[in-house]
């Protein structure tokens, strides 16, 4: 078998496969030279036990037509006798000759037999090789084509893994830059935003009405400006895993209750009706309030931005076998089915013109929820508005 040169990590294997191959094909040698003895043995016995049968018939009819003659010899005159005398003669010269042709007749046959066996191996043999030659010239094709994919593949290997440490050195440093610049901003942000807050409130007199809208337009944007900052160390603290939960007994309904009264100016705003349904659950719910509270407002903030004007919210929470279910409704423009799976994703939106955060709420309020071993999930369909919920271990404590 023609040698295919290769990689060095499947020679041994190759070496394997060829060793193999090899015995399978001296086993199947071995095989068909068994098979054809045992063909010729068999013929062999046939033959001879055929003409060992013709012969015995023969024999046993010429002494019977033997003993016939010589019972009739004795009947004959003497002067027929004389007359058979030279007929036995030439009976006996007659089969001596059709003896001979019988036997000549068989070494013919004998012979022929020989040479049909001889055409049939040489026939099987080259069939056979043709069929290994064959299977060879498949096999090297096939590896040289693997080795062809192989030194491809392993190339392609090493680009990506070049590829891979640069995007690791850019990632990192790109982490770093927005852990630096999240923290430097964060402060005169805060700044910004409690300075515009403090003017705006009514223990600060004679604010001129011209100006009052212009201090409103700092603080909002202050204030979008502070979530995204937030957004970004949350994303920070969950890649470096340093996420830490205050878990606390609360009153679920209390905490509905203040992210309710957190949205009423926005949701009116927009003339948006937004409900809470009481929920009757006995139990306080183990938490980070803090966590869980943000959570439920990033599902109604996102309930307001995509709400219709006019349109209605409502906040609910109930008790599912052992676990606490909380639920964000809205009769907005419900979600595409192929947008469904996508929308927990970090940087996910759902339209290219919305640019008013990072596309990080859901994705962070998914980290909160499975960090409290829960889940989120969405029930959606398009024009029918969305329905969120997740889920929070039911443990029993007192309220």
């Amino acid at each position: 078998m023609t040698k295919v040169s290769s990689v060095p990590f499947l020679e041994t294997e190759r070496q394997k496969t060829n060793e193999s191959l090899t015995a399978e094909r001296d086993k199947t040698n071995e095989s068909i030279d068994s098979a054809r003895q045992q063909t010729e043995i068999k013929t062999n016995k046939s033959v001879d036990a055929e003409r060992l049968k013709a012969d015995k018939i023969a024999l046993q009819s010429r002494a019977e037509a033997d003993a016939f003659r010589k019972d009739e010899f004795k009947t004959l005159r003497n002067d027929e006798k004389d007359e058979r005398k030279k007929s036995d003669a030439r009976l006996l010269e007659e089969r001596f000759e059709a003896d001979k042709a019988i036997e000549k007749e068989r070494a013919r046959i004998d012979a022929a037999m020989a040479r049909e066996r001889d055409l049939k191996d040489t026939l099987i043999t080259t069939l056979l090789d043709q069929e290994r030659g064959q299977t060879d010239q498949n096999l090297q094709a096939e590896r040289s084509q693997t080795d062809s994919q192989v030194h491809k593949s392993s190339n392609l290997l090493t680009d990506e893994i070049a590829d891979h440490t640069k995007t690791k050195v850019t990632l990192t440093s790109r982490d770093e830059f927005l852990a630096i610049v999240s923290h430097d901003l964060k402060n005169p942000m805060g700044a910004v935003f409690s300075c515009s807050e403090m003017l705006l409130s009514e223990t600060v007199a004679n604010i001129d009405p011209e100006i009052r809208p212009w201090i409103e337009l700092i603080k909002r944007n202050a204030d979008t400006a502070l979530r995204l900052i937030n957004d970004i160390l949350e994303i920070e603290r969950l890649a470096e895993g340093k996420l830490n939960l205050n878990l606390q007994p609360h009153d679920i309904d209390q905490v509905l209750k203040q992210c309710i009264e957190d949205f009423t100016f926005a949701a009116s705003a927009k003339k948006i009706v937004l409900t809470f349904e009481l929920s009757k659950i006995s139990e306080n719910v183990l938490c980070d309030c803090d966590r869980i509270k943000q959570v439920i407002s990033n599902l109604i903030a996102n309930a307001i931005k995509f709400s219709f004007e006019g349109g209605s919210i409502n906040l609910s929470a109930a008790a599912v076998d052992k676990e606490i279910v909380i639920t964000v409704c809205d009769s907005g423009p419900g979600i595409p089915e192929e947008k469904k799976k996508m929308i927990f994703n970090k940087f996910a939106q759902l339209g290219t013109k919305d640019r008013t955060g990072l596309g990080l709420g859901l994705y962070i309020a998914k980290m909160f929820v499975e960090a409290h071993s829960g889940h989120l999930w969405v029930k959606s369909e398009f024009g029918k508005g969305s329905q969120f919920s997740f889920s929070l271990p039911r443990i029993k404590t007192k309220k």
